[in-house]
């Protein structure tokens, strides 16, 4: 006996609200510090650990802001240990030389190409007041990276603080049910689809 098409809108149903649930429920924390940095150059000690070592200090002289020489286009990335849903970044300036942040885009994606440069991008940041924060909406990107890249010539890139607000994207459901004398498993956040077309063929 084939299922009725009541009976397989009900189990779409109930299926897509528990996925919605489980996202929903999932908190939304800064991950950055599970994270490691890399820059694309290194000056005055300013390391690119520096930036997600939970410090929001804006004086560079206590040690927790980051440093590129100056050069083209100098960016700093994140490598999650992780695809991640990301929510939001927040981002903290130098409390002198706060203009060198100007023009900044954030860039969050899975592709290491061009060091991680050529994924999408979040935002831009027109400008951080000095010692200030400012929150960049995300709007739920995935990606296994976070760069901050500032393109032009003679440029520096300094930060005293990334936080990166975002929950882990879990690995596809799998649901397996019996249907008749049939086993049926699907695999993925489409289930419907898939299980509607095994169990009518």
């Amino acid at each position: 006996m084939q299922p009725t098409k009541t009976y397989r809108e009900a189990f779409c149903v109930v299926v897509q609200f528990w996925l919605l649930s489980f996202l929903a429920a999932a908190s939304s924390t800064n991950v950055a510090t599970l994270g490691t940095a890399v820059q694309s150059s290194v000056a005055s000690g300013g390391n690119a650990q520096r930036a997600i070592d939970g410090n929001t200090n804006p004086d560079y002289r206590a040690g927790s802001c980051t440093h590129t020489s100056s050069q083209a286009n100098p960016w700093w990335r994140l490598n999650l240990p992780g695809v991640y849903r990301i929510s939001h970044i927040k981002i903290t300036n130098r409390i002198d030389v706060s203009e060198r942040l100007n023009g900044a885009e954030i860039l969050i994606g899975n592709s290491a190409d061009d060091n991680g440069n050529t994924n999408q991008r979040c935002a831009v940041i027109a400008s951080i007041p000095s010692a200030q924060s400012h929150t960049f909406q995300c709007g739920g990107m995935e990606g296994l990276f976070v760069n901050v890249y500032l393109p032009g010539s003679g440029k520096i890139l300094s930060l005293c603080e990334v936080e990166v607000y975002a929950e882990e994207v879990p690995p596809p459901p799998t649901f397996t049910a019996v249907v008749g004398q049939r086993n049926v498993t699907v695999v993925g956040l489409g289930p419907c689809k898939t299980l509607v077309r095994q169990l009518v063929t």
